[in-house]
């Protein structure tokens, strides 16, 4: 996919472009540059980001859109991400999400999802040992 941009845009919204495009790496010479590392569809994305300093983080895209803001350097999305991840958080999704924030050093987040899965686990495992408590003291161990 071909995505049309103006280098000092995205250098002046980017630390990673900075380099790119100002630094004495080969991209800073050629018409076009291929970002492997990002899908198309992802990098449009930021892209319009950049121009628009709009972006719609959903359940569908939030697990690709956060490691391509963390690598393109946009801090912003990235937050956006956190943010939208950390008003998702659920019983069923904490541990899953506090991994993904770990994986992709968001702190903020991983605090946040270490805190409610502590919060909900702690009933759950007060609960499970008082019940084991009196299973071992039916069969008198």
């Amino acid at each position: 996919m071909e995505i049309s941009a103006h280098r000092v845009v995205l250098a002046a919204c980017s630390p990673y472009f900075h380099a790119m495009f100002t630094g004495e790496m080969s991209e800073s010479r050629a018409k076009r540059v291929r970002i492997k590392e990002v899908d198309g569809w992802t990098l449009r994305m930021l892209i319009d980001y950049v121009y628009t300093a709009e972006i719609q983080v959903t359940e569908e895209n939030v697990q690709v859109l956060l490691p391509a803001a963390g690598l393109l350097q946009l801090q912003d999305v990235k937050k956006t991400c956190c943010e939208f991840l950390e008003s998702q958080l659920h019983p069923v999704n904490c541990l899953g999400i506090r991994a993904f924030a770990d994986m992709h050093a968001c702190t903020d987040l991983l605090n946040k999802a270490n805190t409610y899965a502590g919060k909900w686990n702690r009933p759950r495992l007060s609960l499970r040992w008082r019940n084991l408590e009196l299973l071992s003291s039916d069969m008198n161990l």
